[in-house]
């Protein structure tokens, strides 16, 4: 039978997203791949108070969310704060911000719609070139008609050439099938993450469209795709239908946070009161599902683990078992001598035994004792119940467990 290779496409849950839930910083900023600007808090006003930015120095190995901050740094920061209205100023202030292809691309583009904006306004001051209107305007530098609107156009073409293909399609594809809320996050910041993707960072990712980002109703489907199915199941269960026109994200959000808060105080250990085999009351902490751990071990009594889940029986065996080992001193000639004897009793054995012939003996003294407790303080009620436990009692050999010993040759079995 051939077997044929697992291909792993878009669709395939463990491929990395294009631009993740959770941001990483996977190119920080240094003083090679940045710059520091002066800021204006008042733009207009140059006794105003100055604050110091950071840049990134854009060279198209970035990853998407770089690229997205980048072009939101210099749109609503730089050009804002240096109060660079005029498109040329700005042309000039981008390629000081820009290297290597980017840098390149830009100037070509923003050459090429500056220079058809000249020819635009020759032809509309006089359409004949042999006019001197038009040929006054053609003789004006080409910086004289880029406007802000050309610098904005040839910024998007510029990042349309070194962001990702199809990248509008990715991003959005992962938000609706692969973008889950993790376990440890709060629905409140998870909304806030998903809110910036979408009314962020989506609107700056080519093909740049007006309103491609999602519209509520199918963010709201998101997140409820992203929340475990147990907050779904509760909202069903009080008749709550958050896509019926009624509900908001936010009343959705708000919703799920009271989850939140009932889940994490029912998974706060509650601590009852319960009595051991000595007739002493002991703590037992909840696991969130109600059960307070009545099991039995012989050497610790009712708890909430077994004899052979109890972490001080296995580490006694292990370090009694660790004394005989002989594989570890080489074979049995080795270290025996050469006739391979090794002795019928060893310390190990005596010792395993004791221990747990010692420990027998506390777990039976302690149900004993409870038994002679429930005896003293029982009511005529429970005297048929004492009575069926002495039936028991009665078969019991104490003979066998004194004369109980472990098998040398196996200290994990108990002969009786």
């Amino acid at each position: 039978m051939k077997i044929a290779p697992t291909v792993k496409n878009d669709n395939y849950v463990g491929k990395k997203a294009l631009l993740p839930l959770v941001p990483e910083d996977e190119h920080p900023l240094t003083k090679d791949n940045s710059v520091n600007l002066e800021l204006r808090t008042v733009p207009t006003d140059n006794t105003s108070a100055k604050i110091k930015v950071s840049c990134r120095l854009l060279r198209g190995d970035e990853d998407l969310r770089s690229m997205i901050k980048w072009l939101d740094d210099v749109e609503t920061k730089i050009f804002p704060g240096l109060n660079l209205q005029d498109g040329a100023p700005q042309a000039a202030m981008v390629s000081n911000l820009m290297e290597g292809s980017p840098k390149e691309s830009f100037r070509e583009k923003i050459q090429e719609l500056a220079t058809a904006a000249r020819l635009a306004a020759a032809e509309a001051a006089d359409p004949d070139p042999a006019q001197a209107a038009h040929a006054n305007v053609l003789a004006q530098p080409v910086a004289d008609h880029t406007t802000a609107a050309l610098v904005s156009e040839a910024l998007r073409f510029m990042l349309q050439g070194i962001m990702p293909l199809k990248t509008l399609e990715r991003v959005k594809r992962y938000m609706r099938r692969d973008c889950r809320k993790p376990a440890n996050m709060k629905i409140r910041y998870f909304y806030q993450l998903l809110n910036k993707m979408n009314n962020a960072e989506i609107p700056r990712v080519p093909p740049f469209n007006p309103n491609q980002g999602f519209q509520p109703d199918e963010l709201m489907e998101i997140i409820l795709y992203a929340v475990p199915k147990s907050w779904i199941r509760e909202m069903d269960r009080q008749g709550i239908d958050p896509l019926d026109g009624t509900q908001t994200i936010h009343t959705v959000v708000s919703f799920f946070e009271r989850i939140e808060a009932t889940k994490e105080h029912d998974q706060n250990a509650k601590v009852s009161s319960k009595k051991n085999g000595n007739g002493k009351k002991v703590a037992h902490k909840s696991n969130g599902n109600g059960y307070t751990g009545d099991k039995y071990c012989m050497l610790h009594g009712t708890g909430g683990h077994t004899s052979e889940e109890c972490h001080k029986l296995k580490a006694e065996s292990k370090r009694l078992k660790s004394s005989t080992d002989y594989s570890s001193k080489g074979n049995g000639k080795a270290a025996y001598g050469n006739k391979g004897y090794k002795p019928k009793y060893d310390k190990g054995s005596k010792e395993l035994n004791a221990f747990v012939k010692k420990s027998i003996k506390e777990g039976v003294r302690k149900e004993l004792n409870s038994i002679q407790d429930k005896k003293r303080k029982a009511s005529d009620d429970d005297e048929a119940e004492l009575a069926a436990i002495d039936v028991v009692l009665k078969d019991f050999n104490y003979q066998d467990m004194d004369d109980l010993r472990i098998d040398s040759k196996d200290e994990g079995h108990i002969d009786v």
